[in-house]
């Protein structure tokens, strides 16, 4: 079951455009590690502090759907994201099985430090386009995203797309 309106672009665009994503991703990824490495915060860590501002506490389970990787990795970085003391552990209210993990003020901090870095990073990135493909290629990442949240891949693209409003200098 799809939500697509507009139909097929061809086997070629198709072919095109899932070469043009399978590229695309890393390569954002290494432009954004290349922006972070003066805070010397990897790219994880940096998405880790993003979902925790936009969503609030998580259980790991949870934070590691959001971030796409392993229960195991998910482990390995809140241990090294608790050790740098941007995030603290705590007992969930309802679930003693589950353990919370949520910002401290010194992630509350980096979040809105790294956040304001990463968003100057995509500018900059993004200037390569007109005002009129960036309204488009939001629109159509909005899209997207709507249709794998549909089909239970994104849990909740609107909080990640909408962050509460916060910079570093106010």
């Amino acid at each position: 079951m799809s939500t697509q309106s507009q139909g097929s672009g061809g086997p070629a665009t198709d072919e095109a455009l899932a070469h043009a994503f399978a590229a695309f991703g890393p390569a954002y990824k290494r432009w954004t590690k290349t922006r972070l490495s003066e805070r010397e915060i990897g790219y994880t860590h940096a998405r880790a502090l993003h979902v925790l501002q936009c969503k609030g506490p998580q259980i790991m389970s949870e934070l590691g759907n959001d971030l796409g990787i392993t229960p195991r990795y998910v482990t390995v970085l809140i241990d090294h994201m608790e050790d740098e003391g941007l995030v603290q552990r705590r007992r969930h209210p309802r679930d003693r099985r589950a353990t919370l993990i949520e910002l401290t003020d010194a992630g509350q901090q980096m979040c809105g430090t790294t956040g304001d870095e990463h968003v100057e990073a995509a500018a900059e990135l993004l200037r390569a386009l007109s005002p009129t493909q960036q309204r488009a290629l939001l629109e159509a990442m909005e899209t997207l995203l709507g249709e794998l949240q549909l089909r239970g891949v994104c849990p909740d693209p609107y909080a990640l797309l909408h962050p509460p409003h916060h910079h570093a200098d106010g």
